[in-house]
């Protein structure tokens, strides 16, 4: 499996061969996780050894944990003489796998495997995620909603003017990575701020110097650049508007000739002369639905 949920557990198995092909353990194995937000939830970890040449280890996925691609390491070291790393990746996503499996009718690994899937229903989330919701860029905030006050060189909380925020990045947390902010000094630098969100719904952000201090009461003008959540958000809808965008996006890569089989087109030339674009027509349609706007992915 490559897509996981919240709450599951990623289970990583290597065999270790040595240059004649007989198994072999290095004098450690260990291996690092490191999440989206580029955080490293298990680092350097020696793995288990479950026979000569075999390896384990796994990672309860935490209920709140967030959403996109996880980088897996692992580092098999022989002392003084060489270290090798092998690279591995999952991810963990609202959307199953299965379900994108099962709508484009694509079940067969041999067509697309699961990894290059994942990475076509990652890639699918990212895109709807940036047309379902509405960009506002360089926008004035309004002052604390709770004073009035708007630069005095002490503040630092502020109001979006076009709430709620969205989770823009699709990690499951509206924070300071879904909104960038910079303000221009009295000589015109510009200085990008630290960013957080207090309260989404309402649009209640701080803003900070990189330092931790409040923006000078001098500053030229203050921006944010983020995303609006529509009013007619709907998470299951949207769920289903990325497994059509998924299935779409899979179809196109069955398309590819330099890309498809003998098999693949034995196996699905009538799939992919009935569908056409049902499942992109489908996708625009749910979207549709969420906010009224017009979309064009090909």
């Amino acid at each position: 499996m490559v897509v996981y949920s919240r709450g599951e557990s990623y289970i990583q198995k290597i065999t270790i061969r040595d240059e004649n092909n007989n198994l072999y353990d290095p004098d450690n194995v260990t291996w690092t996780i490191v999440n989206p937000k580029g955080t490293a939830v298990v680092e350097d970890s020696a793995m288990t050894k479950v026979s000569t040449g075999v390896y384990k280890a796994s990672y309860d996925i935490p209920s709140d944990a967030p959403y996109g691609e996880y980088k897996v390491t692992i580092k098999m070291v022989i002392t003084d003489s060489s270290t090798t790393i092998k690279e591995d990746e999952f991810f963990v996503l609202p959307i199953r796998l299965e379900e994108v499996k099962q709508v484009s009718g694509i079940v067969d690994e041999n067509s697309i495997s699961d990894r290059d899937f994942s990475q076509l229903l990652w890639h699918a989330y990212q895109i709807a995620l940036k047309e379902a919701f509405i960009k506002h860029y360089d926008e004035e905030p309004k002052g604390n909603p709770d004073t009035g006050v708007w630069l005095d060189g002490s503040n630092k909380t502020f109001q979006v003017r076009h709430p709620p925020i969205a989770d823009v990045n699709g990690d499951g947390t509206v924070d300071g990575d879904d909104l960038v902010g910079i303000y221009v000094d009295e000589d015109y630098n510009v200085h990008t701020l630290v960013c957080d969100v207090v309260n989404a719904r309402e649009g209640i952000i701080t803003l900070e110097q990189s330092d931790g201090s409040a923006i000078p009461n001098t500053a030229k003008k203050v921006r944010v650049d983020y995303y609006q959540q529509p009013d007619r958000w709907d998470e299951d809808i949207f769920h289903k508007a990325v497994i059509y965008l998924a299935s779409h996006l899979a179809q196109m890569r069955l398309k590819e000739p330099s890309k498809i089989t003998i098999a693949d087109l034995t196996s699905n030339r009538t799939l992919l002369e009935e569908r056409q674009t049902e499942f992109l027509d489908m996708y625009k349609r749910l979207m549709r639905r969420l906010s009224g706007g017009v979309f064009g992915v090909t």
